[in-house]
């Protein structure tokens, strides 16, 4: 997506009406996180092919709409987060795109898709920016303090993220490809994929 190809709607009314709905639905679904992040950027002038792009997400609501998070009893709580970043996908402002999630237990219960507020200038400058702003969401959840957004040079990245490890606050980990669930909150994925990741987020048919 794009904002400069496309024809121009006679009326984005139902365009913003459309987004800003599935906006709030994002509270409760984070496989769609995403998917509107890069919609509502469009909201100023969308084109008809925004427009579609938003019909096919609503597509997938209706097919998924008996969807669920589930929080099994009896298992270990333990918070587990997962961050990650796109570099430069952003056509428009070449920006990266930060995506973490956090599970407690077995179901997702803080998640974040977001576009990074400057440019990055590299993939690992991108990729700090993600982990601090995740680390910032962990310090967050355990001891229920709040932090607001700021932008700061990489290396006050690095340096507050390894304090935190040397304190024991946070642990970091590698994560391969296919467990990295951060990843449905920075790009869009094939069906298959797309699956699997909500699977391993806690999401499943309410029925089941």
């Amino acid at each position: 997506m794009c904002s400069h190809e496309g024809k121009d709607l006679e009326d984005a009314t139902k365009y913003r009406q459309l987004v800003g709905s599935l906006i709030y639905l994002t509270l409760t679904r984070p496989d769609i996180s995403y998917a509107i992040g890069v919609m509502s950027c469009y909201m100023q002038n969308p084109k008809k092919s925004h427009l579609d792009g938003v019909h096919r997400i609503l597509r997938y609501v209706k097919s998924t709409i008996d969807y669920g998070m589930l929080f099994k009893k009896g298992e270990e709580c333990k918070l587990i987060g997962y961050c990650d970043s796109d570099y430069g996908r952003d056509h428009d402002t070449r920006r990266s795109t930060t995506g973490f999630v956090f599970k407690h237990g077995t179901g997702a219960i803080s998640w974040c898709s977001k576009r990074q507020a400057t440019v990055s200038l590299s993939t690992t400058e991108a990729e700090y920016r993600a982990a601090t702003v995740a680390a910032q969401e962990t310090i967050c959840l355990s001891e229920n303090l709040v932090f607001h957004a700021r932008t700061k040079h990489v290396e006050i990245h690095y340096h507050f993220i390894r304090e935190k490890v040397l304190q024991g606050e946070i642990g970091l980990e590698h994560i391969k490809s296919e467990h990295q669930i951060a990843d449905l909150f920075t790009k869009g994925f094939s069906v298959n994929n797309l699956k699997s990741f909500c699977k391993q987020l806690g999401m499943i048919k309410t029925e089941s």
